[in-house]
């Protein structure tokens, strides 16, 4: 069976790929993390290494080794797609391909991006980006239900990058694609030294969150079609 793993981005919830898996011609893994939405009540993840794992270990119960396997993820959800993609293919999952959202490598993104001194800087760095509006942003239900999640994610991505050693190249298709407008990640091409075949990059109109815009939602629908249909008829 043809399944499509989808892994959202910081402070991110399963919900964010709802209208992304309605289109795509497979079963579809929407990832929910430990301690967000409908997890709040789970214990948030210590580290990266611990999300990965914590990943992998959810996945065995719903993936095995005769599907045919392809992962998506957004912004940080992308370095989590990579990451479970390679543990995947160590472990002799049938991996088919990666496509990563508005995310650049772990070797090129500043360690400093995500070091904030306070929630007022959390609080700007997600306007900047525009995920989420200010009505949001200053309520209490963003600062009760939503921040806490969001601070610890970007607090074990920042320390995931500072310990970012190596470019382990994998063999596997990387598909990235981001936008013009995206002041994290206007272009992607340093995932080529992650694979050892050649990547395929698309740009779209619009910010980080792209994905979401409904011209930009179909284009992709379309393109991963077309791309699990191709990695499966050439498998």
């Amino acid at each position: 069976m043809k399944k499509l793993i989808c892994f959202p981005c910081a402070g991110g919830n399963a919900k964010s790929f709802e209208k992304l898996s309605r289109g795509i011609h497979c079963f579809v893994i929407c990832a929910e993390y430990s301690g967000h939405w409908s997890r709040y009540e789970e214990p948030l993840y210590h580290s990266m290494e611990d999300c990965i794992q914590y990943q992998m270990q959810e996945l065995r119960e719903k993936i095995t080794l005769q599907d045919e396997i392809f992962l998506l993820g957004h912004s940080m959800g992308a370095l989590i797609a990579f990451e479970v993609g390679k543990n995947l293919l160590n472990a002799s999952y049938n991996v088919k391909g990666l496509y990563l959202l508005a995310c650049k490598p772990p070797d090129e993104i500043n360690d400093t991006d995500f070091n904030f001194e306070d929630d007022e800087e959390i609080k700007l760095f997600l306007k900047r980006i525009n995920q989420m509006p200010d009505s949001v942003l200053n309520s209490d239900f963003f600062r009760e239900n939503l921040l806490p999640s969001i601070r610890n994610d970007l607090r074990i991505l920042n320390n995931f990058i500072s310990s970012s050693s190596g470019r382990e190249a994998i063999d596997c298709n990387i598909v990235c694609m981001c936008a013009e407008l995206d002041s994290l990640a206007n272009e992607m091409y340093g995932w080529q030294r992650y694979s050892k075949r050649k990547i395929k990059e698309y740009y779209y109109q619009g910010n980080h969150f792209f994905f979401h815009e409904q011209e930009n939602t179909e284009k992709i629908i379309e393109l991963i079609n077309l791309e699990i249909s191709d990695q499966v008829k050439h498998s």
